[in-house]
């Protein structure tokens, strides 16, 4: 268990809904003892959480979360004793587990059974939750079931479908939904003074995720690094099968390191496809990755519908291995195999 780290709670973008959502229940004291936020990375989930944990123990009840008493800010800056994060394990080497053991889940148990320390509810935000183990789930589930007062448990997912059923039905499920293209283009613009061009640029690529989109804004190597994956997955799509098993033998390894990663990894792929979809069907202007047109119109023309279309199915299917335990590089190397070659089929 850890304490959060923080400089300071950042502004929530595009979640207005949900921040009206809760400030009414807590307004009413309808609080859920436990939530289940949905969304792809960099959404704003753990904004959210914070928020949350802010509505719980803010010294001025009514405004819900003032951001300014030191109950806010204290768990804005990640110094409150009664919010804790629990996310993936250190391992001995230091480099992060696949998985929350259930040891992890046992310890949250005990800390949930003290009273808070300083404040009037004691937090827990559960990271990554689909990657509990079975045990942890079902350890998780035994706190669900007789949950202790004064606690709200809140667990952030990407992907719903890997938390068990019996854990699901016992949260109260809030889905965070990416910003509109344009909006977080003009939010880009006016509150963090990015010129037009490059905003709608940011923009495209974040999926509509503030998060990603605020970061990149910040740190030019985040959207460096993003376009030349964009232009690593442009190749791979131009290459031959040794180079396409090399990717996937590296990709592999590197799901056992670094799941996060690899699942980003393989969003790019298909934001890649997905592009060559809407090139082959003659939208290009629906096309994300616009400001590599003359890549898509290149490699579309070399492919149909029915096999860019056949080929997103097949991707989909491979990243339901990969969350099924099979072995990575085998997943991706069949995956390498159905990925159409300029001019052909398959592979």
């Amino acid at each position: 268990m850890r304490s959060l780290i923080g400089a300071e709670a950042p502004r929530i973008y595009g979640q207005d809904g949900v921040l009206k959502l809760l400030h009414t229940a807590s307004g009413a004291d309808r609080l859920a003892h436990a939530y289940l936020l949905v969304g792809p990375p960099h959404v704003g989930k753990m904004t959210v959480a914070l928020y949350l944990a802010q509505l719980v123990n803010c010294e001025d009840p009514e405004s819900g979360s003032c951001q300014t008493c030191g109950q806010c800010m204290r768990i804005a800056s990640g110094h409150h004793a009664d919010v804790q994060v629990l996310g993936l394990p250190t391992n001995d080497d230091g480099a992060l587990g696949t998985q929350i053991r259930i040891e992890q889940v046992r310890e949250l148990r005990k800390q949930a059974s003290l009273r808070p320390y300083e404040g009037r509810t004691r937090v827990f935000i559960l990271q990554d939750s689909e990657l509990l183990t079975n045990e942890a789930a079902n350890s998780l589930l035994k706190y669900l079931e007789e949950p202790p007062p004064g606690v709200l448990l809140v667990l952030l997912t990407a992907d719903e479908d890997a938390l068990l059923p019996t854990v699901l039905s016992r949260c109260q499920r809030i889905e965070l939904r990416p910003m509109s293209i344009s909006d977080l283009q003009e939010v880009l613009n006016s509150d963090f003074s990015v010129d037009e061009d490059r905003a709608g640029l940011i923009a495209r690529l974040s999926g509509g995720c503030p998060g990603w989109a605020i970061s990149a804004c910040r740190e030019q190597g985040i959207l460096d690094g993003r376009l030349d994956a964009l232009g690593e997955q442009a190749s791979l799509a131009e290459g031959d099968l040794p180079s396409r098993f090399r990717f996937a033998n590296s990709l592999g390894s590197a799901f056992y390191r670094d799941r996060p990663r690899v699942r980003e990894v393989l969003d790019l792929c298909q934001s890649w496809w997905m592009d060559l979809l809407l090139f082959t069907a003659g939208v290009p202007d629906q096309a994300v990755n616009i400001h590599l047109a003359e890549k898509l119109e290149a490699q579309s023309r070399n492919l149909t519908l029915p096999q860019t279309h056949a080929f997103l199915n097949d991707l989909t299917r491979a990243r339901d291995m990969l969350e099924r335990n099979v072995i990575p590089r085998l997943a991706l190397e069949w995956l390498m195999l159905k990925m159409p070659v300029p001019g052909g089929q398959a592979a």
